[in-house]
């Protein structure tokens, strides 16, 4: 399905069109976070401008994939020593099998 999907929005002008128009409908010129107290906007800040994570830049890129491909997968890992959040994406060609327990 998701080399479907990739084929589909390649090809299909309207297709790419359409997804487009969605991100942009969903993202804009950018989105921001912002926090009343000034010690947790610093938390935010420093997640959101970190290199590994670059909101700013791979925000639009996320809506256009999960809009084409329908899944996302992302990675959280936390420095122990400073506390800094960091996003790891893998890309949904990646993923082979979903395994789940039952609670």
């Amino acid at each position: 399905m998701i080399e479907l999907s990739w084929y589909l929005y390649d090809r299909n002008p309207l297709a790419k069109r359409l997804i487009n128009v969605m991100k942009v409908f969903l993202v804009g010129e950018g989105l921001g976070v912002h926090a009343e107290d000034a010690d947790v906007q610093e938390v935010i800040d420093d997640f959101w401008n970190d290199p590994q994570n670059s909101m700013d830049i791979n925000l639009p890129e996320y809506v256009k994939e999960l809009a084409i491909f329908g899944e996302q997968l992302f990675q959280v890992s936390r420095n122990p020593i400073d506390g800094r959040v960091r996003l790891w994406y893998i890309d949904p060609w990646e993923i082979f099998s979903v395994a789940y327990a039952r609670g």
